[in-house]
This record gives structure tokens, sequence and C-alpha cells, in this order.
């Protein structure tokens, strides 16, 4: 960004819209990047946007929240950071027409609101926050980790697998902070896309510094990193559990991978 630029950005005034009660949602993080830029920031529920004047913000943004409702249309310009289309696309599209920018965490999704006559829709994928990682522990604790909800279908059968096959693993919850140093210790981080969505574990995982092993079919995933150079990829549930066993086995290439994927995305995805 050029100094004009910059300097018109530090002046800006940004009304963020989301379910702010919740400690570690997404918003936060967007919060947090406006905050860092100059920005004025005011975090405010979307009940809320109704009682706003126009021109009272130099933007309103709304971060999905996994709510949904008709945003005022007299609040301009307006956009909605989206992120669940893989999960709930009809009330997305829906909400979605009320904005007039869209930005979509989902390759695939910001494709289909395009065909479905959204306009002005761009693929904005998540990413870290390399605040959260500092540099890679230098003992490993873990051999195996995976921080969140085992969800349903697939990845719940390879959680618990991976459970099973290797006892000296951390699966479960934990905050931001705390997840960064679990995988910080941990010598893999696994991953499951629910829906082939590109996930913020992806970019946490690749940023803690420890060696990713993540499902191949997540859109969007290879147009920004390179499996076998900055992840360890899998499409089969045999090749998941093969691939830990294989860089469990082999220090030399985890570390490598790790290592390439934690330069990959400090340098382009924070």
């Amino acid at each position: 960004m050029g100094a004009v630029g910059l300097d018109t950005c530090l002046k800006r005034r940004v009304a963020l819209f989301f379910d702010h009660s919740v400690p570690h949602t997404t918003g936060h993080y967007w919060a947090g990047g406006f905050r860092q830029l100059g920005c004025g920031v005011t975090v405010l529920y979307p009940s809320q946007a109704a009682s706003l004047a126009p021109g009272s913000y130099d933007l309103f943004l709304s971060i999905d929240d996994a709510t949904h409702y008709l945003f005022p249309g007299h609040l301009h310009p307006s956009a909605f950071s989206l992120s669940d289309t893989h999960m709930g696309y009809r009330a997305d599209r829906v909400m979605a027409r009320w904005f007039d920018f869209i930005f979509c965490v989902h390759k695939d999704g910001a494709a289909r609101l395009k065909q479905d006559g959204i306009p002005r829709v761009s693929w904005v994928p998540v990413a870290c926050a390399p605040e959260l990682h500092v540099e890679p522990a230098a003992s490993k604790r873990y051999d195996v980790a995976f921080v969140g909800g085992e969800g349903w279908g697939r990845r719940r059968r390879l959680v618990r697998t991976v459970r099973e096959r290797f006892p000296n693993a951390y699966i479960g919850r934990a905050s931001p902070r705390d997840m960064a140093g679990i995988y910080s210790e941990s010598r893999i981080v696994f991953n499951c896309g629910i829906k082939n969505d590109l996930n913020m574990r992806v970019f946490e995982a690749l940023a803690s510094g420890a060696c990713l092993v993540t499902n191949l079919d997540a859109a969007g995933l290879a147009d920004l990193f390179e499996p076998g150079v900055h992840f360890a990829g899998y499409e089969t549930d045999e090749e998941a559990i093969g691939q830990i066993e294989r860089y469990l086995r082999d220090d030399a290439a985890r570390e490598a991978i790790a290592r390439a994927g934690r330069a990959e995305v400090l340098a382009k995805h924070t």
C-alpha cells in the first residue's frame, strides 16, 4: 500500500457486526487487523445495525457468526465476510444480496454465489495470526494434535481413529493461544475439513511449525500450498493414517515440510 493509501486508511472508521460475546470467533481477528492498520473500530451486534445513520462509518462490515439476518439497506459501503457457505448456503445466498461486497472464505462458495447472480464477490481465504505463533518449540510433547470439535461423518471417524492409533496425541478444544502452544509442541497437526472446506486449522498448523497432514480435496488448497512441500496430503482414510505414520518415522522429511509450510504461510497468509 502506498503512502497516500495508507494515510487514507489510517483515518477510516469501521463498524464490525458479529456476536462478540463469543470469545474466539473470527470477528475478533478482523477487529485486531483493522486496529493494527490504525483504523477506528467499533464492534457491534448485528441487531444494532438498523439504528445507525448513513455515513456514520466509512465501512460497515458484517462477519459471519453462523447467524442469519437481513442487513439494513441504507448503510453503504457494506460488506460481508462469509465463512460458512459449505454449511448453510441457501440462507447465506439470501443474506448476501443485502451487501455491496462479499468476501467469501471458500473458493467454491464464491464461485457458486457468482453463478447465482450475487455481484462483487471475492474469494478471501482465512489466514493465521502470527502474534500467536512464536518460534516452534525446541522439543515436541505430542506426536499428533487436533484442536477443535470432532464434527461428524468422515472427520469424526478419522479423528477417533487418530486417537486410537496414536496415544501420544492431543485431541480436544483449546483457546487460540493454547492451541498455538499445543501445535508448536506437536510433530504433526492433523486436519480433516468438513465438506472440503479450507479451514483456519490449515493456516494455524502451518504457522506453528508442525507438519500438517490434511485432506487434498479442500477447495483452494492447491492454489495456495504445494503438497509434499508445504504439507502432507491424503485422499483416503488409509492414506491419512499412513501419512501420519510415515512422517512420524522420518524426522528429516517431517521437519523440512514443517519449515517450508511455516515460511510460506507467514510470508503470504497472515
